[in-house]
């Protein structure tokens, strides 16, 4: 009896992967979705890395006058 029960529920778990993985990744659609997430998560972090080089924060010339500027008032 149990290992029928055992054999019944190994049958529908690999069902249910079939059912849920996406045929031109063989990825399951979680590991799908966090990847993207993942992925989404890095685009962000680019660009906003991207936006920092940009306005010059961190730049040790432009910081240092922004100190003294600062001491000034």
């Amino acid at each position: 009896m149990n290992l029928m029960l055992r054999k019944q529920f190994r049958e529908k778990q690999q069902k249910y992967e079939e059912l849920n993985t996406v045929k031109n990744f063989r990825l399951s659609m979680e590991e799908l979705a966090k990847s993207e997430i993942l992925y989404s998560q890095k685009l962000k972090i680019q660009q906003f890395s991207k936006k920092l080089k940009k306005s010059n924060f961190m730049n040790p010339i432009v910081e240092n006058n922004r100190r003294q500027n600062d001491q000034k008032l």
